[in-house]
């Protein structure tokens, strides 16, 4: 699937999927309905497609397991770029981004053992040190070989 989004990532928008979305979202607490519409140029938003439709054939809870996933994932990269690019873990070039095979094998299964405060709301993340001892771990024994 990463390979999938990342030749995504790589071709031109008019190639997406991008007919308008939109979806309703209703309100049980105040029996308001919002229409809300999805921004189809956001690369996120294709990725989902593409991960709705590898596994449409499975149960609704897998398929948003995959989504959240994959989301958490892209939120770790964005907010400790800096960080990966200096660990050697991802190289950040103009026109793409290289993500180490070691740091992607390890954010497909770590568990989310941090967690932080979203508004009011506890969340649990991945841990930074936990993903990046383990992916450097990695990285060092695939270079080895």
């Amino acid at each position: 699937m990463l390979e999938q989004a990342q030749r995504l990532m790589q071709t031109p928008r008019d190639d997406w999927d991008r007919r308008p979305q939109k979806f309703t979202v209703y309100d049980e607490e105040t029996g308001e309905e919002q229409a809300l519409e999805v921004d189809v140029d956001n690369i996120a938003f294709q990725i989902d497609n593409l991960i709705l439709k590898r596994y449409a054939a499975e149960p609704q809870d897998v398929v948003l397991s995959h989504v959240y996933r994959f989301r958490m994932i892209f939120r770790f990269i964005e907010d400790n770029l800096e960080w990966l690019v200096a660990e050697g873990l991802i190289r950040d070039e103009p026109d793409a981004m290289q993500v180490a095979d070691a740091l992607i094998e390890v954010l497909t299964t770590a568990r989310y053992e941090a967690t932080t405060m979203e508004g009011d709301e506890l969340v649990n993340v991945f841990d930074c040190d936990q993903v990046v001892e383990e992916a450097k771990r990695l990285q060092a024994g695939l270079e080895e070989e």
